[in-house]
């Protein structure tokens, strides 16, 4: 690698990192009064992956936490009230004309004085909590940042430390020139040295701090997991006197640590292993904000390592994911995360376990819900949690969906293609009543229009064959009522023959079964 100084250089080694140059790295050194120097190092990565969009908002207390449309997530805001209670015009005009050394002007971060230490801090805090543009861009031209570093040394009070840790942490939500403006200054550093057991930090000031590194693993994941940061946030968070809002908040930093940084090494993402389980057991509680960001991280280290959800105790995650299941889908928060799941969990025995524990009124919810649902995403989560939730459930669960209307509209064409593993899902059963209500509510229509123009051709036949295949009272099999419906859309089929002599995509075996069972019945 190569060493670099400064902010230029941050810059210019993600450029680099975007194009995807190998082998590149980053050495260089944050001082400040408070702290020893620091080394960093960011050593094989070879892409930069820009942070999703997460917009969030949940109370604690007295104040707000709320995420903005930013690359690095959430910034904590305080009331109105509070900014006149404690707001100093005098104050803000001079910290915002100071530069670093000039400590007549910026003497509140560069004091001796605690007192003045805590004044400037919270007039900055207030300022920088502002939901609508935040001066972030003038805060760091006038070089203040180094002093509220300065201002998070284990020394200082904690009613400094906290004040400074909330402004910087708001710095660092901004963009990428505020975050690197951060990180230059001693910023991660400082962070992680205030989760130190020896430091002595309050929940509060664990919970800035570990909110700060969130915001910099929003655009520097690699820089950040190359502190101790995820070691200590993990041990912060089994305290005993750990709240639910610090779990939150560690579950969203340590999920921004795995999944925005490329490809790390399985080593460093291992330690999250006893955390996803915890946390996708509900050990602290159905929690849609742990659940999510535990989601993202078990996502990150099944894509790291493909069996590291093997070592996860099925029974208890399956559980967890049941409880969830059991809320209303209508939501649509959980969804996204429950579907991701289904890929993550295959083949470990938590999805048979979640499809044995949930109910049968919380699998009619889902379908209700998808059945009726107009937005693409929320019908293919849907959709992949439904494929995995039928196979694996129970008849009775099953034949309860044969409802016309949610029928009728899953075989409409308005959902996306993957209804076709819903419908295959539900035809494997072979159960009577299902089976009818399907063939009228033009299942087989439906399914003959997916063999002549695809995707999923092979689904359909399985679902055609099965249909065919359903039992209808003394009178058989349903299979002649298929074959009518099917004779009546020909083309459908000769399109179907000409496609399969032409390029081999139809499974002519499969359809040659389908007949054989007609003409037999």
């Amino acid at each position: 690698g190569r060493t670099m100084e400064g902010t230029d250089a941050i810059e210019a080694l993600l450029a680099r990192l975007a194009a995807g140059e190998p082998g590149t790295s980053l050495l260089w050194e944050s001082r400040s009064d408070a702290t020893a120097s620091s080394a960093l190092l960011i050593a094989g990565a070879n892409q930069y992956v820009p942070p999703l969009p997460d917009v969030r908002t949940l109370d604690n207390d007295q104040q707000q936490v709320r995420a903005l449309h930013k690359p690095a997530g959430f910034v904590l805001s305080t009331p109105m009230s509070a900014a006149f209670a404690f707001g100093n015009d005098d104050v803000l005009e001079a910290l915002l004309q100071s530069v670093e050394g000039d400590e007549e002007a910026g003497r509140g971060l560069w004091s001796e004085s605690h007192e003045e230490n805590t004044e400037a801090a919270r007039a900055l805090r207030i300022m920088l909590s502002e939901e609508e543009s935040p001066p972030l861009r003038r805060v760091r031209e006038a070089g203040l940042v180094p002093g509220l570093v300065r201002l998070c040394a284990p020394a200082m009070p904690d009613v400094v430390k906290q004040e400074a840790a909330w402004a910087l942490l708001n710095v660092a939500s901004g963009s990428m020139t505020d975050t690197t403006a951060v990180v230059n200054a001693g910023g991660l550093a400082a962070f992680v040295e205030l989760l130190d057991e020896g430091a002595g930090s309050s929940v509060e000031l664990m919970e800035s701090a570990v909110w700060g590194i969130g915001n910099i693993a929003g655009d520097m994941a690699a820089l950040a997991l190359a502190t101790p940061a995820m070691s200590r946030i993990i041990a912060a968070i089994q305290r005993p006197d750990a709240t639910i809002s610090l779990k939150r908040i560690a579950a969203w930093t340590l999920s921004n640590l795995s999944r925005r940084s490329a490809a790390p090494a399985w080593h460093l993402l291992e330690p999250l292993q006893p955390v996803v389980t915890r946390f996708l057991s509900l050990e602290d509680g159905d929690d849609d904000e742990l659940y999510i960001d535990a989601a993202w991280c078990a996502r990150s280290l099944r894509d790291c390592n493909p069996l590291a959800a093997q070592a996860w105790p099925a029974r208890r995650v399956g559980a967890g994911m049941a409880q969830m299941l059991e809320k209303d889908p209508a939501t649509d928060r959980l969804l996204q995360p429950l579907a991701m799941l289904v890929d993550v969990l295959e083949g470990t025995g938590a999805l048979q376990a979640a499809a044995e524990l949930v109910s049968d009124e919380a699998v009619g919810r889902l379908f209700e819900h998808y059945c009726s649902s107009d937005r693409f995403r929320t019908a293919r989560n849907c959709a992949s949690l439904l494929a995995a939730l039928i196979p694996r459930g129970r008849p009775r669960r099953v034949a309860a969906l044969a409802v016309p209307r949610s029928l009728a509209r899953l075989f409409s064409f308005e959902l996306d293609p993957t209804w076709v593993h819903v419908a295959a899902a539900l035809a494997r059963w072979r159960l009577p009543v299902l089976g009818r209500e399907m063939v009228l509510a033009g299942a087989v229509e439906a399914l003959a229009h997916v063999l002549a123009r695809g995707p999923h051709t092979n689904e359909a036949f399985a679902a055609l064959q099965d249909l065919a295949g359903t039992a209808v009272g003394d009178d058989g099999l349903q299979a002649p009522a298929v074959l009518r419906r099917l004779a009546a859309a020909g083309y459908v089929l000769r399109a179907s023959r000409a496609s399969a002599s032409g390029g081999g995509m139809i499974d002519l075996g499969g359809l040659s079964e389908l007949l054989a069972v007609g003409e037999a019945h």
